[in-house]
């Protein structure tokens, strides 16, 4: 549980994790990620909402409060390190593309979770 609190605390403070993730769960693309990572995931509507509610995403970052969730909801450990992981690669490829918006035209989302997705290869440069 400690990796997933210290992925979680590298991330969530970032200025644009809260629209970058409610953008990321929104996609198709993410969501079968995430249920290819962690299927029991769509068995346990707790995880599953408080994966799509980035605004929470901060109470986890305590270890207390993420043991007791892992306790509670096992599945939900797998799947929040995958989004946490897109999250923060999202971020870093919209932030190194020089997107200073704070509106993020949806379509970059599916093109920067493509990227992630592939590892960090893309053929745009």
């Amino acid at each position: 549980m400690t990796e997933v609190t210290g992925l979680l605390g590298s991330v969530v403070r970032h200025p644009k994790y809260i629209i970058t993730v409610k953008n990321l769960i929104n996609t198709p693309q993410c969501m079968e990620m995430l249920v290819k990572k962690s299927p029991q995931i769509t068995e346990d509507p707790i995880a599953m909402s408080i994966l799509r509610t980035p605004e929470r995403h901060q109470f986890l970052t305590d270890q207390t409060n993420m043991s007791k969730m892992h306790t509670e909801h096992p599945c939900f450990a797998e799947a929040a390190v995958l989004l946490i992981e897109l999250t923060r690669k999202v971020l870093d490829r919209i932030n190194t593309s020089g997107m200073l918006s704070d509106v993020i035209p949806y379509n970059e989302y599916e093109h920067h979770l493509q990227y992630a997705d592939d590892g960090g290869e893309s053929d745009d440069g």
